[in-house]
């Protein structure tokens, strides 16, 4: 019977060591995917601003070069970001 009790005991101690390590890996997983979602949103953020800065120098080169009113080359640039000729996403 003490037998019985101790190796239930055992298990119990196992069971409850298994059940701690999980709730730590599941904690670091939580912590991790945090630290990705802010990166990803840091990612896409630089991505939209360098998009934008992309999209004035095409308007001002589209300006520059054929001599075209900022309006135009403002039509011209959008119609080709809209085609994603230059966006990458």
């Amino acid at each position: 019977m003490e037998q019985l009790l101790q190796e239930k005991k055992q298990e119990k101690e196992k069971h409850d060591s298994e059940m701690l390590t999980m709730k730590s890996c599941i904690q670091q997983l939580q912590e991790d995917m945090k630290m990705l979602f802010r990166k990803t949103s840091e990612l896409h953020y630089e991505n939209t601003v360098l998009t934008k800065m992309v999209e004035e120098k095409i308007k001002n080169k589209l300006s520059e070069s054929t001599g075209l009113s900022f309006t135009q080359a403002n039509t011209i640039g959008q119609a080709l970001m809209q085609q994603d000729v230059f966006n990458c996403m």
